[in-house]
């Protein structure tokens, strides 16, 4: 019983450490963002956004785009409009991320 509890706390120490260190690219929470914002997963998209605030690269943007999720909660703006403005926006920071990559 002693080596099954050892084994037991082993594991859930490495899963705890594995999961501690394990910090995501600003971008990837930029782009989770707007797929989730796109798809219509508005609250998704809200997290993944609040996480990038603290980034001074990203948080005039992330201010916008937070903006236009509150727009979306006060019916200010429709959803499937804000649907398709994420889209254009993904649609564009891809093209533009492919654009560069082919110039290097």
């Amino acid at each position: 019983m002693k080596i099954f509890n050892l084994i037991v706390l082993v594991l859930l120490s490495a899963t705890l450490c594995e999961n501690s260190f394990a910090k995501k690219d600003p971008n990837t929470y930029l782009f989770e963002g707007l797929e989730y914002a796109q798809d219509g997963h508005f609250k998704k998209a809200k997290k993944s956004f609040d996480k990038l605030l603290t980034n001074k690269h990203y948080s005039e943007y992330v201010k916008f785009y937070l903006g236009t999720l509150q727009d979306v909660k006060n019916q200010t703006l429709n959803k499937k409009t804000a649907m398709y403005f994420f889209q254009g926006i993904l649609y564009s920071l891809n093209t533009k991320y492919k654009v560069q990559r082919l110039d290097q």
